[in-house]
């Protein structure tokens, strides 16, 4: 990892959606320009994302130009980085009139890694073990519909044939 300088700010997170109209050769730069905002406002980065393109959960919209624009996907990225707190304050201005991007949300952090690693998952939600094969133990191999049927016809015959009747007794 970098030697990251200490200052006496507190860690932020800023989130970004970057319209979809920016060529895919330029997104770089759009984020060299944002990452310099930041810069210039004495922010000292922690770690970062690359904006990539995604698909939204629901329609955004944004003035731009003067015209209600809005959009289905964009180009989502962040960055962390410490900044004083007086600071942060006038960095809001500047992304609120950046017509490049859609909405933005800045957080209070910590240094540290907060992502989650992704786990999969089944249809339930739970994560599914593989049962644990003994020593000597087949697999076991599919049976068809037939087979599952006289299984269960067997089992049901024993079943009636344990079955004891008793008449109740008279008083």
């Amino acid at each position: 990892m970098e030697d990251i300088e200490k200052t006496d700010g507190r860690v932020y997170e800023l989130a970004y959606l970057f319209v979809p109209t920016i060529d895919e050769s330029t997104i770089a730069g759009r984020f060299g320009d944002l990452k310099a905002l930041l810069e210039k406002s004495g922010a000292v980065f922690v770690s970062e994302e690359m904006p990539k393109m995604i698909d939204l959960a629901y329609e955004m919209s944004r003035v731009i130009t003067n015209k209600k624009t809005y959009f289905n996907n964009a180009y989502f990225g962040w960055v962390k980085f410490e900044l004083d707190p007086a600071n942060i304050e006038g960095l809001k201005p500047t992304l609120d009139r950046n017509e490049e991007i859609i909405r933005y949300m800045i957080v209070k952090t910590v240094r540290e890694n907060t992502i989650a690693s992704k786990k999969p998952l089944s249809q339930s939600g739970y994560r599914k073990r593989a049962p644990e094969k003994k020593e000597g133990e087949e697999e076991a191999t599919p049976l068809s519909a037939e087979e599952i049927d006289r299984e269960i016809d067997a089992l049901v015959d024993d079943k009636i044939e344990e079955v004891v009747v008793e008449t109740p007794k008279e008083i």
